[in-house]
C-alpha cells in the first residue's frame, strides 16, 4: 500500500515509521527543518515497543509521489482547512476522502470541486 503522511511531526513520524517497518511504501510530507532532517538522516524512533532507525522518502509536495492508497493527516486541527485548500484541491489522484475529524470532512466538501 502506498501511504502519504501529511504532517511529519511526532505523531506522523511514529505511525509512518511503523508502517514503513511493516513493509508499506510510505512518503512523509514535511517542511522546513523537519524536511531537511528527514531527507538527510531519516528517522530514529525510540519506543518501549522497539527502537528503529530507517531511511525515508520525504517531500514538501505530495504530488511528487502521487497517487496514494491512503493519506494520514497528522496535522493540527487548525491547519486542516489550509492544507486542503493548498495541497489537495483538484488533484485527480484524490478521489475519496474519509476522516474522523469533522473539520477535515467539511474542508473536503468545500474544496473538492473548486477550480
Amino acid at each position: 500500500m502506498k501511504i502519504l503522511v501529511m504532517g511529519a511531526g511526532a505523531v506522523g513520524n511514529y505511525f509512518g515509521a511503523r508502517l514503513q517497518q511493516a513493509d508499506e511504501d510510505v512518503i512523509f510530507c514535511a517542511r522546513g527543518e523537519n524536511l531537511r532532517v528527514l531527507r538527510e538522516k531519516g528517522l530514529e524512533i525510540q519506543s518501549p515497543r522497539g527502537d528503529i532507525a530507517i531511511r525515508v522518502k520525504a517531500t514538501d509536495d505530495p504530488n511528487e509521489f502521487a497517487s496514494y492508497d491512503l493519506i494520514l493527516f497528522c496535522v493540527k486541527a487548525y491547519d486542516v482547512l489550509l492544507l486542503m485548500a493548498w495541497r489537495f484541491r483538484r488533484r485527480p489522484w484524490l478521489k475519496k476522502f474519509k476522516s474522523w475529524n469533522r473539520s477535515a470532512e467539511k474542508a473536503w466538501q468545500l474544496f473538492r470541486d473548486l477550480p
